[in-house]
């Protein structure tokens, strides 16, 4: 999970409406956040505590913070953007936030039930109209017509699933081996499905608790497993598995330590990792070997890059560090309260 596991237990239990699409119970509708134009890049950043969403310009001078703000749902926990809609997944009200950045306004949501818990979110690479999403505590797979803005399909795979990877053909899903009970785990395991059917086609176990997967630099599916949150020499540490490009076969297993969650690739390859436990760590993809760590403050979760520039939010020091490549300079922006997410317009 990408937040700590006492905070997060009490939003799984929070539920919400009926399935459907309806602006005058979306949350944030009455607010305006940043108005944004399309020319010009922006970091948007969700902050799960302040239930907030906002923007930063992105110069040559840096991160510049927009000052107006838009609200979100319960507990943000993953967005996204495609075209000129933002898409933000709340996993405490079970609804996903449906924003116009041209504009800053909420003009529409997608609920998706009550207990459904949404984590990870997804457009598919084959079909601006569709994304996906998995539900951490209804255990379902969702398959979303945007358009419509409502669920168009719903595979039941199992409890405490996270990760999501969508190719052209193929969905692959993480279940995390949560039992329940803080900071216990076993195993996870890996599930692939037929896009088109939905049939299950492989399914794999790897190390507790599987939050995120990416394709690496080699070509293959790489796995971040968090471990327990357990730093001490008895606790599970983080891992990364790879999976081969067909989803076949795992092919080996690197400990990294600490309790990553999630990984963006740099242009050389390296993969740098948020954890909650351990800081930003890197790892290279392509021999598959621990790299030197960037950081080493607790608290990181959401991470991505763009070009030379990698971009980590730190939810517990409410604020996004900028790390510039190939130097690995370092400088930071304060964004508000828990930011849990992060993405980039256009």
């Amino acid at each position: 999970m990408r937040l700590l596991l006492t905070f997060v237990l009490v939003t799984f239990l929070l539920g919400c409406g009926d399935e459907g699409s309806n602006n005058t119970a979306c949350p944030g509708s009455n607010v305006q956040g940043p108005a944004l134009a399309s020319g010009q890049p922006h970091l948007l950043i969700a902050n799960n505590l302040g239930e907030e969403w906002m923007a930063a310009r992105i110069d040559s001078a840096g991160l510049v913070a927009l000052p107006k703000r838009g609200l979100t749902g319960e507990s943000p926990n993953d967005m996204d953007v495609s075209g000129d809609l933002l898409y933000i997944v709340n996993s405490g009200d079970n609804t996903i936030s449906i924003i116009d950045l041209k504009t800053g306004k909420v003009i529409d949501c997608i609920s998706l039930g009550s207990g459904a818990n949404p984590w990870e979110f997804f457009l598919d690479p084959s079909d601006s109209t569709r994304a996906w999403v998995t539900t951490f505590v209804a255990g379902d797979l969702l398959e979303l017509d945007l358009k419509a803005r409502s669920i168009l399909r719903r595979k039941h795979v199992g409890p405490a699933m996270e990760g999501l990877f969508v190719t052209e053909s193929e969905v692959a899903v993480t279940l995390t081996g949560f039992l329940g009970t803080e900071g216990t785990f076993e195993n996870g395991t890996v599930v692939t499905f037929q896009k088109n059917s939905l049939e299950e086609t492989h399914r794999h176990s790897v190390p507790p608790n599987p939050q995120f997967i990416f394709k690496g630099a080699d070509g293959r599916f790489h796995v971040v497993c968090t471990g327990n949150y357990d730093v001490s020499p008895t606790g599970v540490p983080g891992k990364i598995v790879r999976i081969e490009p067909d989803w076949s076969a795992v092919l080996d297993t690197l400990v990294v330590g600490g309790s990553p969650a999630r990984a963006a690739l740099a242009p050389d390859g390296t993969a740098f990792l948020a954890a909650f436990y351990g800081g930003i760590m890197t790892y290279d993809t392509v021999t598959f070997s621990s790299g030197a760590s960037v950081l080493t403050d607790p608290g990181f979760g959401a991470i991505l890059a763009r070009g030379n520039t990698v971009y980590a939010a730190n939810f517990s020091l409410d604020a996004v560090v900028v790390i510039q490549l190939p130097s690995r300079t370092i400088t930071e922006l304060l964004v508000g309260d828990g930011p849990s997410a992060l993405a980039l317009y256009p």
